[in-house]
């Protein structure tokens, strides 16, 4: 509660930018019914499944909008929520409860906590996410029994709470928010991720926030520092003021290099390509000027149903983002579920260690229809334009080889069926593993292309997972074990007999610090979302193509490490 002195506060910036504004203050108190119930069983349970087919119908509705919106990852938060609501796991001993006398909120609330405590003794970030998952999906069924908080309603201003469901957040985007902060919730969680994919300031975990602030108090949120300023002082105001005004000239000048060629001050042109989840998301990275799409995820496709998409349904979303890309390169992921991406229609894999477990082309080798089916549909496709197919978390040439067989397999099982297949259609491989590094020599004889996916590649290398915020320290995209490895890799394909080309796809790619220091490596095109495409552009038309090799050659080349954090520093200084 502000008395005219200005109060300042810490948590975790987990996404940047500046607002500054009004609270809104949103506390739900929660209503339950009686643990026990006047109803008959029968009568509870009805209600209780009513009020889960309207949940359901609900995270449908919501999956598809952000869908539609582009928003696919955020959109699998809640495939996966709904993957909850059909476990029997949880339904049976709800319905249980039930039985024994126990109101619906009863049953449910016995049940949820039940889980809470679970995930909660682990105090995992993993755990802390599906925590705040249960909690999101209990009030969720809570409410459509009439006794779940109200929706958050919030015209302007910046919403302060004290924990905010994924749900709730999604629907923060359709009001205008100038930023969020709560007291709960970690840089990992799912709330974290659907505020960087709005692009709306947060700054989350915020201790002792609410016994701080009121409706109506001003304030400033800075989710780049991770601080929050009630109260202001008049020169504070003044400053972040400024702040805010060159952070919407950025915002002017980002968007005036929409749709410009990338090319570095020297005048080197650059290739600069999309990822894609869905197609309609296409046409949007071609206004933004990118080349190609360099990474589809057709997994997308997979997530989200109960039955598996048959060989017309994933033709038809091949061929809407092959001719949306109007002739230029689509490169097409075969199947990368598993890690953190899971199908209802595979139903629960259950692993100790999902990311080190049976995911990607592992998933696809053990079910040759199920991969042929959909090679089937990208050879279609191929008729089209220039489609490209890659093979995902490639560990050893015979897997590649394996995978290579069985898209020979579905193009004769295609001519067999009287279609036209092209002649040649490049097949590459993801380099994500270190394995796959330090054997590119051998895999370059095989493959048309390589792809880096800096995502796996720096989690697998540094053995460090890439969502635990307790060892983000050691996840280090420009750490020089990695960026060996990705010398080695353009090496292999660049001196080897075919000569071969390197694609970068992953997180990084689109960051200015560590794609440009890739490009000095030797890497020949980068690929990344949509916005962060003018982003890169910029800090291209500042730099020359000579400094990226100059930096990445000496930083190769440092004989200790104290002289590579000294050229680190030195290169990380230039994007400030």
């Amino acid at each position: 509660m502000s008395e005219g002195k200005e109060i300042r506060m810490k948590g975790l910036g987990v996404s940047q930018g500046v607002a500054i504004g009004r609270a809104i203050v949103n506390v739900h108190a929660q209503k339950q019914e009686n643990a026990m119930s006047l109803r008959t069983p029968a009568e509870e349970e009805a209600r209780f499944l009513e009020a889960l087919k309207n949940s359901k119908a609900q995270l449908e509705d919501l999956r598809q909008r952000l869908n539609q919106e582009g928003k696919v990852k955020e959109a699998a938060i809640f495939e996966a929520h709904s993957l909850f609501l059909d476990d029997p796991e949880v339904l049976g001993p709800i319905k249980k409860a039930i039985a024994k006398g126990y109101s619906a909120e009863g049953a449910l609330n016995n049940v949820m906590n039940r889980c809470l405590a679970v995930f909660e003794k682990l105090g995992t970030p993993a755990a802390e996410r599906q925590a705040a998952d249960v909690r999101d999906i209990t009030a969720r069924i809570l409410n459509n029994l009439g006794g779940g908080p109200a929706e958050v309603t919030v015209k302007g201003g910046i919403v302060v709470a004290r924990e905010l469901a994924p749900s709730q957040t999604a629907d923060l985007e359709k009001q205008e928010v100038a930023a969020l902060v709560t007291e709960y919730g970690g840089a990992t969680s799912h709330t974290a991720l659907m505020v960087q994919a709005m692009g709306l300031p947060a700054v989350l975990g915020v201790a002792n926030l609410l016994t701080h602030i009121e409706d109506g108090d001003q304030m400033i949120v800075d989710g780049t520092k991770g601080e929050i300023i009630v109260d202001p002082a008049p020169e504070t105001l003044l400053f972040y003021g400024e702040i805010l005004a060159e952070q919407r000239k950025e915002r002017t000048e980002l968007k005036a290099l929409r749709g410009v060629k990338a090319k570095t001050m020297d005048d080197k042109p650059v290739t600069l390509l999309g990822n894609i989840a869905i197609p309609e998301e296409t046409k949007r990275h071609i206004d933004y000027g990118a080349e190609g799409i360099g990474l589809y995820r057709t997994e997308f496709l997979f997530m989200g149903k109960r039955e598996l998409p048959s060989e017309e349904e994933q033709y038809e979303a091949y061929a809407k983002a092959v001719l949306a890309a109007e002739g230029r390169p689509v490169v097409i992921r075969t199947l990368d579920l598993g890690g953190d991406k899971f199908a209802l229609s595979f139903g629960k894999i259950r692993e100790s260690n999902p990311f080190l477990g049976w995911r990607a082309i592992r998933i696809s080798l053990d079910r040759p229809e199920l991969f042929r089916t959909q090679l089937r549909a990208i050879i279609r496709a191929a008729n089209l334009g220039d489609v490209r197919v890659m093979f995902p978390m490639v560990a050893t040439v015979e897997e590649f080889r394996h995978a290579k067989s069985l898209f020979l397999e579905a193009k004769r099982e295609l001519e067999e069926r009287g279609e036209s297949v092209k002649e040649y259609i490049p097949c590459g491989m993801m380099v994500e593993i270190p394995a796959a590094a330090v054997m590119a020599d051998h895999f370059a004889r095989q493959v048309d292309f390589f792809s880096i996916g800096t995502n796996d590649l720096v989690q697998y290398t540094m053995a460090a997972d890439r969502g635990n915020a307790k060892v983000a320290k050691l996840y280090d995209a420009l750490h020089p074990s990695v960026l060996r490895l990705i010398a080695m890799t353009v090496a292999a394909a660049h001196n080897g007999e075919r000569k071969i080309e390197v694609c970068c796809c992953g997180a990084a790619a689109g960051k200015p610090e560590s794609g440009l220091l890739y490009l000095g490596l030797g890497v020949d095109s980068l690929s990344m979302p949509a916005e962060a495409q003018s982003v890169l552009k910029r800090a291209l038309l500042k730099t020359k193509l000579s400094d990226c090799q100059t930096a990445g050659r000496k930083i190769l080349e440092a004989r200790d490490f104290d002289t590579y954090k000294e050229l680190r520093a030195e290169w990380l200084a230039r994007f400030k």
